[in-house]
């Protein structure tokens, strides 16, 4: 009975970022939709179109080239990331520092953190400039920053990224579904609006309109990265609380947006993160998807009690040496080079595991494991009991008028304008008489999308009702989790 309490105890002194999500907790599509539209748009995509046209690409390349990739996207998320995520219901920094050995956590997660980091200082900078351009402040083309106004801009920016961040994923996942329908609409009136006078448009010209699509779409994916940072770094110092290294890494972030040569050196950074980051998602594939169908335990580093699963470390050692070893030669493009690093990377684990024991017995372990599954199971139950469980649809009269206002002049009324400048201009003077109403209407749109979708949000319901939790419980289990209502 006393193992049991020290083990429930044990439990409740963790981060909900440490432990698996509670099913009570789970989200719908709506917020899956929105994180995932609010994180992927972003600045680069608001003109990648247009420059493949300019470069010669047909609309006919275009369409089958994202209809392709986006398929194979969906097709991977929905076949190999999904099923693991909704049986671990972990992060995947979490899952490791758990799973896969203390060495080897921490140098993946130290490398996510760095990566996470300079991902986010990028995108402030981006938006920072794009304010920078609507103040009249100097372009800064040294690596360091040379206007003070510029630091002003880019600091505050990281500071809002960062408190959203702070706040953790709950409200992540409220922040984002508001931006995300405004940049779908706002990134399709744009094309619309850019393509016919496409030539123009790419050799500098924009508006205020075009600044504020740049703006949101950069932060945007900066929270997002910058919630990751926090969690990489958690793993990192398991026993420092979310938040804390979430302002650490913060500030880190702060200083960098400052700094112009972050953005500039983005892009070689992503690509060589991307080729050594593959082997982990190789790694976690083998161990959840393949070993238990080879009779070899999933988690057989944490039932056989070795420190450090050598395996894994050589197995991302080897793939690394794979991956960049097939880029010197130069066999074929960089960008092709994740897939056959992937599949060594599945082999070479599933191999040195097998020979690491990983087709063993250990019974006291197992029912240890077992019985931290039961007690994690049980805390989750308390949970249920005192958080809200049911999604509350709001169908008052002023609701319904605030979510009609946003809709219709937030997001209907630029689209009806990008189509009439699109299709109804018969000259070039009516398509400039039309886009430049369109500019000019769309950003007193934008303004008030925000506000009414914000305040839509936010207005109190009286008729909601919540379970007060007792007083002689933990403080940190006070603060109730609205469930979303997708």
């Amino acid at each position: 009975m006393t193992d049991q309490t020290d083990l429930s105890e044990t439990i409740a002194r963790k981060d909900d970022e440490q432990l698996p999500v509670p099913e009570h907790r789970l989200h719908g599509p709506g917020h899956f939709l929105g994180l995932y539209a609010a994180e992927h748009v972003a600045a680069t995509e608001f003109v990648i179109g247009a420059a493949f046209m300019a470069l010669g690409a047909t609309i006919h390349d275009i369409l089958i080239g994202l209809l392709i990739g986006n398929t194979l996207a969906v097709l991977s998320f929905w076949l190999i990331t999904a099923p693991i995520a909704v049986k671990t219901r972990l992060s995947l920094y979490t899952y490791l520092e758990q799973n896969i050995g203390e060495t080897f956590s921490r140098l993946y997660n130290g490398a996510n953190v760095l990566i996470f980091v300079v991902i986010s200082a990028a995108m402030i900078t981006v938006s920072a400039t794009a304010l920078r351009a609507l103040f009249g402040i100097p372009p800064q083309i040294m690596p360091y920053p040379t206007s003070p106004a510029f630091i002003l801009i880019a600091a505050s920016a990281s500071v809002i990224a960062v408190l959203v961040a702070y706040c953790g994923f709950n409200v992540l996942s409220e922040f984002a579904p508001i931006c995300a329908p405004w940049l779908m609409v706002m990134f399709t009136a744009g094309g619309m609006v850019l393509v016919p006078a496409l030539n123009e448009s790419l050799t500098g010209y924009t508006t205020l309109s075009g600044f504020v699509i740049v703006i949101v779409a950069d932060w945007t994916t900066a929270n997002s990265n910058l919630y990751r940072a926090g969690l990489a770094a958690q793993a990192v110092f398991p026993n420092t609380h979310r938040g804390k290294v979430t302002l650490m890494v913060g500030a880190v972030v702060v200083v960098g947006s400052c700094f112009p040569i972050i953005y500039r050196s983005f892009l070689p950074l992503v690509t060589c993160a991307g080729l050594l980051l593959v082997p982990i998602g190789g790694i976690v594939f083998a161990e959840q998807q393949l070993f238990p169908r080879i009779g070899m335990k999933t988690y057989w580093y944490k039932l056989s009690g070795p420190r450090q699963n050598v395996p894994a470390l050589v197995t991302w050692g080897i793939s690394l040496i794979f991956g960049f070893g097939l880029n010197i030669v130069n066999l074929f493009p960089f960008y092709y080079l994740f897939v056959p690093t992937w599949v060594v990377s599945i082999l070479c684990d599933t191999m040195l595991a097998k020979r690491a024991g990983a087709g063993g017995s250990w019974p006291e372990a197992e029912t240890r494991l077992a019985e931290f599954g039961t007690a994690v199971a049980v805390h989750h139950t308390g949970l249920a009991a005192r958080e809200v469980l049911e999604p509350i649809h709001d169908t008052r009269p002023l609701s319904k008028l605030i979510k009609v206002v946003w809709i219709v002049i937030g997001l209907m009324v630029p689209a009806v304008l990008a189509w009439r400048v699109l299709f109804n201009s018969p000259d070039l003077y009516a398509y400039f008489v039309k886009r430049e109403l369109f500019y000019e209407l769309t950003i007193w749109c934008t303004v008030i999308y925000f506000t009414f979708a914000w305040w839509g949000g936010s207005v109190p319901n009286p008729c909601a009702t919540r379970r007060v939790l007792p007083k002689c419980l933990p403080n940190r289990a006070v603060l109730p989790v609205r469930a979303a209502a997708s």
